[in-house]
């Protein structure tokens, strides 16, 4: 009986010593400062399969095996998740944010990936509040603006259950060919419009910081694209697939912007800077430098290719290098040492191999 109570009397100060640990472990994350301290764009693009082989691409029966990641955009200390896909919110903790950091999650397609991601972004989230509140806390809520197909597709999961939750599930419905607007923070607004193949195009403008910033992802070149695009500074486009009419600027393509498409994006868009390109489709091959290059040897804009490395600071226009320093996107070089598929590299003009 003695022997018992003692047994009792070790869990109880084990059990003890653990919810102590994780009871600072919260405190501990709750008083971290958000790292939202700077204009800032960073991409987690990259093809899903890293083991792929090029064979495969004969019977695996994917026409368009594109690049997938998302993006994480901060402005005015709002941080908004743009189109998260698989290991996501791994590579941004990585990147040394955290859930605390994320404010806003927008979708623009409705494709699977990005409907497992933002389920697993709202069930986090939920298990953060409800945390949260068991210490007293306000709950951290996550506003998120979905395309319209997703929103219906997920209004059953992210049903509220919680007062705080209400009204933070909303639908990007489009009318015509009118650019909509939605408010995500005070001077910070939200415009889009639908694009080629059922998938929306963006743009985020900031009156504070004088930032416009356009992303198309999975989305084709049409009117209201060209129209929203056209007060931006900095856009960022999936590119998709291109084929042998659209390389040679005969035809656009209805499911991707496609080179045709890039290329007239940037030459309708008169304030335009900086053109980052991703989500390219690996049935062309590896040739993101050579589409780039080529690109540019058309028109004089700053163009770019972006993979999950990539992070530029909006307000001084410079790119975080490899060895950690900064360089401007004029002077920044772009390597794939590793082969076709490889990540890419973005090396200052002062660094060395």
């Amino acid at each position: 009986m003695q022997t018992d109570s003692i047994f009792d009397l070790l869990f109880d100060k084990q059990r003890e010593k653990y919810l102590h640990e994780m009871r600072d472990l919260f405190s501990r994350f709750m008083q971290r400062p958000k790292q939202l301290k700077t204009n800032l764009f960073t991409s987690f693009t990259s093809w899903p399969d890293s083991s792929f082989e090029p064979h495969q691409a004969l019977f695996s029966g994917k026409k368009n095996d594109v690049q997938e990641g998302g993006y994480f955009l901060s402005v005015q200390g709002v941080g908004i998740c743009i189109n998260p896909s698989q290991n996501f919110f791994e590579e941004l903790c990585q990147s040394g944010f955290s859930l605390h950091d994320i404010d806003v999650v927008i979708a623009t397609s409705s494709h699977e990936p990005i409907k497992e991601a933002i389920k697993n972004l709202h069930s986090l989230g939920r298990e953060c509040s409800r945390t949260l509140m068991s210490y007293g806390q306000d709950p951290h809520i996550i506003r998120y603006f979905l395309h319209p197909d997703l929103y219906t597709a997920l209004s059953s999961h992210c049903r509220p259950i919680i007062r705080e939750e209400v009204g933070t599930i909303l639908s990007l419905e489009t009318f015509t060919k009118t650019i909509e607007c939605r408010s995500l923070a005070d001077g910070v607004q939200l415009f889009y419009c639908n694009a080629e193949g059922n998938n929306l195009a963006m743009r985020i403008d900031c009156q504070d910081e004088e930032i416009s910033f356009g992303l198309i992802s999975s989305g084709g070149f049409n009117d209201s694209v060209e129209e929203l695009f056209s007060t931006c500074s900095i856009i960022a486009c999936g590119i998709g697939n291109c084929s042998s009419e659209d390389l040679e600027k005969l035809q656009l393509q209805k499911q991707s912007l496609g080179y045709y498409g890039l290329y007239k994006l940037i030459k309708s868009s008169c304030n335009l800077e900086i053109v980052l390109v991703s989500e390219f489709a690996r049935s062309m091959g590896d040739c993101r430098l050579e589409l780039v290059k080529k690109l540019r040897s058309e028109l004089d804009c700053t163009i770019i290719p972006i993979d999950s490395s990539f992070s530029l600071q909006l307000d001084a226009r410079v790119i975080e290098t490899e060895n950690g320093s900064f360089s401007t996107c004029n002077d920044v070089r772009v390597l794939r040492p590793d082969g076709a598929y490889g990540r890419l590299l973005f090396l200052g003009s002062e660094d060395t191999l």
